[in-house]
């Protein structure tokens, strides 16, 4: 959804749009590799980038954000975002300590890519991370198939959601977190695409607020 965030960006949609490329990378990674380390070793070298100015040049998105006058205030908060991946890459297939990695990639990865958000928008006071895991849990459990695993996220997401308020939030993160954490509530993950119901939705939080 960086369209709908961008849309709402009061001051650095584009920055936006790279937060969000940065987050699809690392997710696209994790979700697609057989072999844990593989996926280690692809979001070390973005962590890399992130951190190292001269590592990954030539490489577009890493230029774009690197670029950014809005990157030094955001770096730290993107770092979270692969920090977060990472923890869901780490536990991989095994059932023993998912439901500690599923909580620790929610507040990285969610209060990462909201609080990054909050720097490109130059947002003062906190970024609430529990609605940024809210969000995070939402919108992998969409990522999921039925089963044992999207229950587990749903739960969490729900339980983040309810001890959330994300009233505070800057505009754009706070249609995230109007959309998701209505969702869970009902435990529902994210729809897998744009539905005239949804855009309704979208509409009515960018708009009126609730």
């Amino acid at each position: 959804m960086d369209w709908l965030v961008a849309a709402a960006a009061r001051r650095n949609p584009l920055m936006l749009r790279r937060i969000f490329a940065l987050d699809r990378k690392c997710g696209r990674i994790v979700l697609s590799v057989r072999e844990p380390i593989i996926g280690q070793m692809r979001l070390a070298w973005w962590r890399d980038v992130l951190r190292d100015g001269t590592k990954g040049r030539g490489e577009p998105l890493a230029d774009a954000l690197r670029s950014a006058s809005a990157f030094p205030a955001c770096e730290d908060h993107l770092v979270r975002i692969v920090d977060g991946w990472e923890e869901l890459c780490v536990a991989g297939d095994s059932g023993e300590g998912w439901e500690e990695a599923v909580t620790a990639f929610a507040r990285l990865r969610g209060g990462g890519l909201f609080g990054a958000v909050g720097a490109a928008e130059e947002a003062i006071g906190p970024q609430n991370e529990k609605a940024g895991a809210a969000w995070a849990l939402w919108d992998l459990a969409g990522q999921l198939g039925p089963g044992e695993r999207r229950d587990i996220v749903l739960r969490q997401a729900a339980s983040f959601a309810l001890s959330a308020d994300g009233r505070a939030l800057p505009r754009p993160t706070r249609i995230l977190a109007l959309l998701s954490h209505k969702d869970v509530a009902r435990g529902r993950p994210s729809p897998s695409h744009m539905t005239p119901g949804l855009y309704a939705r979208v509409l009515r939080a960018q708009f009126l607020g609730r």
